[in-house]
């Protein structure tokens, strides 16, 4: 892929920074205002050079820019002579100051607005995105993303106004010298163009570094990530040294290619200015040559000069836009994932949903993970009744949780459909169905906060007793008042201070706060012991008696009497029956 980022790629970070397009072009000209009050003043210095070294308080002899400037200087700052010219150099330095902070100042605002509108839109993808597309990438990616090169589109921005800024301000750098010297104009082209092709051979190199840059920073983030969500499994297995090791490898890298980078960033102001100074020797050489006045060649001398920066920070910012090509890049695939319209957002349904009336039916439900061969559901039809339990039943790896997560709408079936008493699935409105139901499992992550944090992440305006309910139905509340702090205890990054019993029932006191219409237990008892298990069992029974459940397992003592049984095998439903009915044999439906 080219170094460059292409013109559908700048169009797309137009689009992210089109609230801040307005506030550009003022931006600019302020940079521009700044540029042309520095070469005036530069022009009025000469003047006073010229003038403080006897040749009169008028300066150059009548005739072009400087004697110009000259006349203008004498009719409007009055008969102060040199002191008039020095207030009026003054006032330019000034308002080149001025203009400078001014520019500073919007330039900021607008970048760290932009970085902002660019973390929540990121932020937004990742919770909207299809939820399979998201978890093809690792969490490493993601946080570096998020956290660190979001920054490369504001920064990009910013470097593409820097540009058009130092472009026009070379620009009238230009004008000021060919009105002075058209020869000396000419030689400057010339030596400058000669420098920027040097300057190409830089840009080429940091193309491949930026590009190495997001490589080494995403293992970076993987690495600490890794440390910070297995710290209890590192420590159990003894495997502190070979994670350091593993961290300290990835940190190196980081420093080495930082290296790099700096070094060739260092590497613009000395080439430039080798550059520049050979020009400057040349055009003295030419002045000499051509007969060109004193005055001219210092004044064209000393344009030069005050060039030689905005000519160095074009160039700069020209190589920082390649370099952050790689990180702009990412940011725009992460912000497109998802955007042919099968987002969370996009099909979330507009048919209201009160409660589950006659049940759930999976007519020939197919899916397959992206990037899979094989199907983790196929062909699969079953139903769910209302306000009964039923049994999923199936190995590890059968297609289990993947029908939790369809009905979960976390998935969006590649065949098939899901009716919700006749309806389907994903013409409901996604608020009003899962408003209704709730999860407690394996996958369903606890979040770093309390233990009341937790729970109440269901129902937010949840009050303290509906907390402490939940809780008791979870079998949470043994456990929760021995806490230090009780239920306002902090459990730590993914409730690692918890033990995996513990976990669960919080999990499952989340899940029953919701007080749902339909409740989903995917393996969540599984590290709880017998005693506590069934005693949870028998409580949420009794909370939900007339409700719908389904608990999804793989052990077959978990049916019971009544219970409509599914068993899940290699992706396929290959039998239904009802638990404990004598006499009863399982019907084969796929």
């Amino acid at each position: 892929m080219s170094g460059r980022l292409s013109a559908a790629e700048w169009r797309a970070v137009l689009r992210l920074a089109r609230p801040h397009v307005r506030v550009a072009p003022a931006m600019i000209a302020l940079g521009i205002a700044a540029s042309l009050a520095e070469t005036t003043g530069i022009t009025l210095v000469v003047v006073f050079l010229y003038a403080a070294m006897g040749h009169g308080a008028r300066g150059p002899s009548p005739g072009g820019p400087l004697g110009l400037v000259s006349d203008l200087a004498a009719r409007h700052l009055g008969g102060g002579g040199i002191v008039a010219l020095t207030l009026g150099i003054f006032a330019l330095i000034a308002a080149k100051a001025g203009l400078s902070l001014a520019y500073d100042v919007v330039s900021a605002g607008i970048r760290n607005r932009l970085s902002e509108r660019v973390r929540n839109a990121l932020h937004r993808r990742y919770l909207h995105a299809p939820y399979a597309d998201i978890r093809r990438h690792d969490q490493g990616t993601l946080l570096n993303v998020l956290a660190t090169a979001s920054w490369s589109i504001a920064d990009g921005c910013m470097s593409a106004a820097r540009v058009v800024i130092n472009a026009c301000s070379v620009a009238v750098f230009g004008v000021f010298l060919f009105a002075m010297s058209w020869r000396i104009t000419c030689v400057a082209a010339i030596g400058s163009l000669m420098l920027f092709a040097a300057m190409q051979l830089l840009s080429r190199r940091a193309h491949a570094l930026g590009a190495e840059t997001r490589r080494v920073n995403h293992g970076l983030a993987g690495e600490t990530l890794a440390t910070l969500q297995g710290m209890r499994t590192i420590r159990a297995f003894g495997q502190e040294r070979r994670r350091q090791a593993s961290f300290e490898s990835a940190s190196a890298d980081a420093r080495a290619i930082g290296f790099r980078l700096e070094w060739l960033y260092a590497m613009i102001q000395p080439t430039t200015e080798i550059g520049y100074f050979a020009l400057l020797c040349v055009v003295v050489a030419l002045a000499q040559a051509s007969g060109i006045s004193f005055a001219t060649t210092l004044a064209c001398v000393a344009l030069l000069y005050r060039l030689q920066p905005h000519l160095r920070e074009l160039e700069g910012h020209l190589l920082h836009v390649v370099v952050l090509g790689p990180d702009i890049r990412s940011v725009l695939a992460l912000l497109d994932c998802g955007a042919d319209g099968d987002s969370g957002e996009a099909r979330a349904g507009d048919r209201r949903f009160s409660g589950l009336r006659e049940g759930i039916r999976f007519d020939r439900v197919a899916y397959t993970h992206p990037g899979s061969r094989e199907p983790a559901l196929a062909d699969a039809s079953f139903t769910i009744a209302a306000g009964g339990r039923t049994v999923i039943l199936g190995d590890s790896g059968a297609g289990k949780t993947t029908i939790v997560n369809l009905l979960l709408r976390l998935y969006r079936p590649d065949a098939g459909a899901i009716l919700v008493d006749g309806v389907p699935l994903d013409r409901l409105a996604r608020g009003d169905w899962l408003g209704r139901i709730a999860v407690a499992g394996q996958d369903v992550e606890l979040i770093e906060g309390t233990v009341a944090d937790n729970i109440r992440l269901a129902r937010p305006d949840a009050a303290a007793a509906a907390l402490r309910a939940a809780a008791d139905v979870a079998g949470a509340l043994d456990f929760i008042d021995g806490l230090p702090d009780g239920i306002d205890s902090w459990i730590g990054q993914q409730g690692l201070n918890l033990s995996g019993g513990q976990r669960q029932r919080i999990g499952i006191a989340r899940a029953v706060l919701c007080d749902p219409d339909l409740l989903i237990l995917d393996e969540a008892t599984n590290a709880l012991d017998a005693v506590t298990e069934a005693r949870v069992a028998a409580r949420l029974d009794a909370a939900f008696a007339g409700r719908t459940m389904v608990i999804v397992t793989h052990r077959a003592g978990t049916a019971r009497p009544g219970d409509h049984v599914v068993r899940v095998q290699q992706g396929g439903v290959s039998a239904t029956a009802e638990a404990g009915r004598p006499g009863a044999r399982p019907a084969r439906v796929a």
